[in-house]
């Protein structure tokens, strides 16, 4: 059942995916009715990314998986819309830059963090903060003199659909 296999085809993916879920929802159901784990159900939460992942991204355990040894496990809570703000903070001294950057492009991060992670030491981090809808104008320009390429280009590209009203969200 979790054996990765090299050629999947889009039945097996879809069988995969479906079995997932599944397993997601006994141990979910199982957790919040505080009833213990089998062993394989531990290890297997315990070792899977991807179900770890896939919790992340239902915004369920936010707090425990903030602390997942897999950037990509922080990453997914990062970018979680429903991640409380002191999470954000958090998150956003995370030693991993991609990390970071997910809390740049949330669009839930406070304005003085976004400040914070203007100044970052990842180009990364900067061209998201840029690319955020919350980042004050003043900041944007300020990153469009940024030495990276990637910054400067993003924010002025950002700036220009700003300012013309075709980055609006419906």
């Amino acid at each position: 059942m979790w054996k990765y296999k090299h050629y999947k085809n889009d039945e097996t993916v879809e069988i995969e995916n479906i079995r997932i879920k599944e397993f997601i929802k006994r141990v979910m159901a199982k957790m919040s009715n505080n009833e213990p784990l089998t062993e394989a159900e531990q290890l297997i939460f315990k070792n899977s990314v991807n179900v770890r992942l896939a919790v992340a991204n239902q915004s369920l355990y936010l707090y425990e998986l903030s602390e997942d040894w897999s950037s990509v496990v922080r990453m997914a809570v990062a970018r979680n819309i429903n991640t409380p703000v002191d999470l954000l903070y958090k998150l956003a001294n995370d030693e991993d830059p991609m990390v970071r950057a997910c809390v740049a492009s949330n669009r839930n991060t406070p304005v003085d963090l976004l400040l914070k992670l203007a100044n970052d030491k990842s180009w990364v981090v900067r061209m998201y903060v840029a690319e955020n809808d919350n980042t004050p104008i003043d900041v944007v320009e300020k990153l469009t003199e940024d030495k990276e390429w990637a910054v400067s280009h993003s924010a002025k590209l950002f700036l220009s659909t700003r300012t013309s009203g075709k980055n609006k969200k419906p």
